[in-house]
């Protein structure tokens, strides 16, 4: 089923909260819409890359783009990042801090080679760096310099693939090249227009909105890159550090070169060369591209100093030859004529790419502008043109092509033996000659299998199928034992290939070449094998369209195993929440869409349509757990959490959840939260327990085991206690009957006898009556909780000789015994703790009703709260949070400022009366 314009546009708005003129241009093309739409959420919006360091180079870069709407658009995400999606926690840059990254000088043949020096310096980075340090700095201006082009770029593109790691410098290209495509569509479109939010946040700053709207013309830029407004240039003569110039700046420098010699020569005589030549040098000599002046029988006439660069002549090595002996092919001489008059007669003529040959033999790609130069009275006089050497550029245009294109698949899900195959081709077609082949290690990493080999005798894979790696096993065996990159130009005379030399004869194999495939950890995982059936070496070229099979081999096989590695836990999962009674739900913290399980949608329902889900839960949690559950909910998501109930990913609560029936459930929900590098919450994964059923037995045996207790203190105070008391009277008749009889000294042994008797029934008495109270504490009445504490408290302070206190403003009435017994068992445990383990001298124990809460707080002056793990060990702690639990409380442990601790129960309201 095909993707409709809607549902794109649908997807835009989810993302960014409206749709961008940028894609709205797209729209009446579903297919073009889709493409630009994948383009854009994967190299720039889901691009890995920090946010400062992402934008700050895509400002830079918009300022190469003739159309003043990504100068516009990315200036308003730095000024405001709410403006863009998933970005509203990062600092925002003033104007004035927009306007100097505008006014940042161009990367030139002076200032690159300086950052390439630091980045030669500097280890792997494992992270990208800040902005504001040197390699960060670095880094920003290489990447300027590989997307303007010039004979830095290939320093640039070598300094960043070894100072990143592969993924990080991939992400860096992806970002170039949609950078490059943003330019070309806008330009496209040239009457784009700003949003009007945007445009009216930009409008805002006065001077920004000036720089913009007069945003500097491409020739501007080229004159400041070119330095030709440098009075020394005519001096210095050309430096071949000097960087090229863009592409897009060439036809107006012909232009403007043109007119200038046409001025020269306007005397109609063909001598103003060398009566003028030093003004003409003063034009040309920093111009990095070859000029060449022949005349109308093609014999050249003059070349500037770049000449050499181009083509490795000197000037005086070529004046007075035809212009034949530079190109490659005798069709382009032929045509040279047509081609004069091709731009005599064109206004604005475009750029022809031509084959030229270089002093040394070797032929290259050269972009060619050419006018003809006219006297006066508009006789033709001279041809001049204007050559560069492009063969860099192309091998980079494509090689950003070729990882474009597995970008492309990759995204598109293209099977990993089909991604392989397209690497293959792709490099099988850049080099002629070659067949290409990629091999992998097999689970043991010590014997290798074919993994895509197109074009190479059946034979032959078969040969080496399975074989064991090592240094001495042909290249690419070398080359994964190694990790090294393996070049055997003559298979027929290297050691490595004695055992397989045999099968690669047969196969009429003469050159291999091998590149090891690393893994995103540096592992090595396979290698790519390139043949000829010439012995061969290899071109600068050659090497880097190695290098980057390879590369491309890598990220398509990590994706592919990362793929494949997804796809298994998540049918894992799948499974396992099939068979889970349990309510699960999943929450998209960025976009802010949950996904429940259908035992949750059964059991509570969900969130419909445009439901807001965070608003729906809140909803549906008791009113009188709502303000507690959401302070904890805020703290998970803020990073204040405290207490080993609340970490940074994990949270454990219980709660009252309203059910479909309109009844509520006591559930405990049980949160794990994913985090980004920098802290922020990502997913949050949540199952819900149901405890209804759990806590109503629990209240069952707790009032089974009150009832029991009360029974038996009653039964100790009515019966033992009764019992124990007789048996006291009766010793007070013996002790009053033998005082009237019997002889005086045996009357007074039994007296003594008496008052022992008397006194041992009277401690147990007293033991009995403590032990009975102790089962059954807290009085059914009004004020019986408060009693029972300030009796405690007396205890504490006869037996410890610890100040401890307890206050309540107004009296409270409970609903039910059972809620004042666990409240007091809990002051109870709390005080014993911070009389036993706290060492505290004053205890203070606070009742108070507050409005939707009421709270018991006992604190303490003593040592303080234990260790996290010895909290969430220790069995007192346990039983209070399970008594709590009881009674739909909430209970924290805090330290005190200056020492201490503080126990806190919350309740709801409802419980008093």
């Amino acid at each position: 089923m095909k993707t409709t314009s809607a549902q794109i546009a649908d997807e835009i708005k989810q993302r960014f909260g409206n749709l961008p003129s940028f894609f709205m241009l797209a729209m009446d093309t579903p297919i073009v819409a889709a493409d630009l739409w994948r383009h854009a959420r994967v190299a720039y919006l889901d691009n890995p890359i920090p946010f400062a360091f992402k934008e700050r180079l895509f400002l830079s870069l918009s300022r190469f783009c003739k159309v003043s709407y990504c100068v516009g658009r990315h200036s308003a995400v730095l000024i405001s990042p709410s403006s863009h999606p998933a970005t509203a926690d990062e600092r925002a840059l003033t104007a004035a801090e927009v306007l100097e990254i505008l006014r940042s000088p161009i990367p030139d043949h002076e200032s690159v080679p300086a950052h390439l020096a630091i980045l030669s310096r500097s280890e792997p980075l494992t992270d990208w760096p800040d902005m504001s340090s040197q390699r960060g700095c670095a880094i920003f201006h290489c990447s300027l310099a590989i997307f303007l082009g010039g004979p830095d770029v290939e320093g640039s593109h070598a300094a960043l693939r070894r100072v990143l790691s592969p993924s990080r410098y991939h992400c860096l290209l992806m970002l170039l090249s949609f950078a490059r495509r943003a330019h070309e569509w806008t330009e496209a479109h040239s009457d784009i227009e700003l949003e009007p939010d945007i445009q009216r946040l930009i409008d805002e700053h006065q001077e920004l909105a000036d720089w913009i709207a007069e945003h500097p013309s491409v020739a501007g830029l080229a004159r400041v890159q070119m330095n030709l407004e440098d009075p020394k240039s005519g001096d210095s003569g050309y430096e071949e550090s000097r960087e090229a110039i863009p592409r897009r700046f060439l036809l107006e420098l012909h232009s403007e070169i043109s007119q200038s010699v046409s001025g020269i020569a306007g005397d109609g005589h063909f001598h103003w060369l060398q009566r003028e030549q030093a003004l003409f040098t003063g034009i040309i000599r920093g111009i990095p591209d070859a000029i060449i002046l022949a005349g109308m029988d093609r014999r050249i006439t003059y070349c500037n100093p770049a000449v050499a660069r181009v083509f490795g002549y000197e000037s005086e090595e070529l004046v007075g030859q035809s212009t034949r002996m530079l190109y490659a092919d005798e069709a382009d001489f032929t045509r040279e004529g047509a081609l004069r008059f091709h731009y005599d007669a064109s206004e604005h003529p475009e750029p022809m790419f031509l084959r030229w040959r270089h002093k040394d033999g070797h032929a290259f790609d050269g972009e060619a502008v050419g006018t003809i130069i006219r006297d006066s009275d508009g006789e033709p006089l001279s041809f001049l043109a204007l050559v560069r050497d492009v063969t860099q550029q192309r091998r980079l245009q494509a090689e950003q092509q070729r990882y474009n294109d597995v970008l492309d698949a990759l995204s598109r899900g293209l099977a990993i033996d089909d991604l392989l195959r397209l690497i293959v081709t792709q490099s099988q077609d850049a080099r002629e000659g070659m067949i290409g082949s990629i091999l992998l290690l097999d689970e043991s990493g010590e014997h290798l299998r074919t993994a895509c080999a197109p074009d190479l005798p059946a034979e032959y894979v078969a040969a080496i199928e399975g074989i064991a790696i090592g240094k001495d096993v042909g290249s690419f065996g070398a080359a994964m034992a190694t990790g090294k990159r393996v070049i055997v130009e003559d298979i027929t005379r290297d050691h490595r290939w004695n055992e397989l030399r045999e099968p690669a004869m047969r196969a009429g194999l003469r050159a291999c070449w091998s590149e090891p495939i690393l893994a995103a950890d540096g592992q090595v995982i396979g290698a790519t094998a390139r043949y000829f059936r010439q012995p061969t070496s290899p071109s600068d070229d050659d090497l880097q369209l190695l290098e980057h099979s390879a590369l491309l081999a890598g990220l398509a096989i990590e994706r592919s195993r990362m793929t494949r590695t997804l796809a298994e836990s998540e049918e894992r999962l799948r499974l396992a929440l099939k068979a889970s009674d349990e309510a699960v739900w999943d929450w998209d913290v960025i976009h802010n869409r949950v996904w429940i399980n259908q035992a949750y949608r059964d059991r509570f329902g969900g969130p419909l349509g445009d439901d807001d889900p965070l608003a729906w839960w809140q909803g549906h949690v008791h009113p009188n757990d709502r303000q507690r559950v959401l302070k904890r909910h805020a703290q998970l998501m803020t990073g204040d959490a405290v207490g080993p109930e609340l970490e940074r990913e994990r949270w454990v609560t219980e709660y009252r959840l309203r059910r479909l029936d309109g009844s509520y459930a006591i559930v405990q929900d049980r949160v794990l939260q994913t985090l980004d590098d920098e802290g922020k919450q990502v997913r949050m994964l949540g199952t819900l327990v149901d405890l209804t059923e759990q806590r109503a037995l629990q209240r069952e045996v707790l009032e089974i085991a009150a009832a029991e207790a009360w029974r038996i203190g009653n039964d100790l105070h009515d019966g033992v206690g009764q019992e124990l008391t007789g048996m006291g009277m009766l010793a007070d008749s013996m002790k009053t009957s033998l005082a009237r009889d019997g002889d005086a000294g045996a009357k007074a042994a039994h007296v003594k006898i008496a008052d022992k008797l008397a006194d041992s029934v009277s401690r147990t008495l007293h033991q009995v009556r403590a032990l009975a109270r102790g089962m059954n504490p807290v009085n059914v009445d009004r004020e019986g909780l408060m009693s029972a504490i300030s009796e405690m408290c007396g205890r504490i302070r006869e037996l410890h000789g610890v100040d401890c206190r307890f206050e309540c403003a107004q009296p409270i009435g409970f609903r039910d015994n059972q809620t004042a017994t666990q409240l007091y068992r809990i002051a109870q445990e709390a005080t014993t703790n911070a009389v036993k383990h706290g060492k505290a001298t004053r205890i203070t124990i606070r009742l108070a009703a507050g409005n939707p809460r009421v709270e018991l707080t006992i604190r303490d002056d003593g040592v303080g709260l234990p260790s996290g793990d010895e909290l969430k060990r220790g069995v007192g702690m346990q039983t209070m949070g399970y008594r709590a639990n009881q009674i739909g409380g909430d209970l924290s442990f805090n330290a005190r400022p200056g020492g201490g601790t503080e126990v806190a129960c919350c309740f709801p309201q409802d419980a008093i009366t």
